[in-house]
């Protein structure tokens, strides 16, 4: 069973839409993805930078 049934039907500027659609979701989920393995390094450094731009104001 096809996962879209009428894909055989679809013109070919359905089928390209469908596929940059698919194409940008697992895009995202990737990225999404990476982002939340380096999210505690991103909110530390951010912290420390915060932190270090407070500390040397003149």
């Amino acid at each position: 069973m096809p996962l879209i049934p009428r894909w055989r039907y679809m013109t070919d500027g359905t089928k390209a839409v469908i596929k940059k659609a698919a194409i940008s979701v697992f895009l995202i989920i990737l990225s999404l993805t990476i982002l939340r393995a380096f999210l505690n390094w991103i909110i530390i450094a951010v912290i420390i930078y915060a932190a270090l731009q407070f500390f040397n104001r003149k």
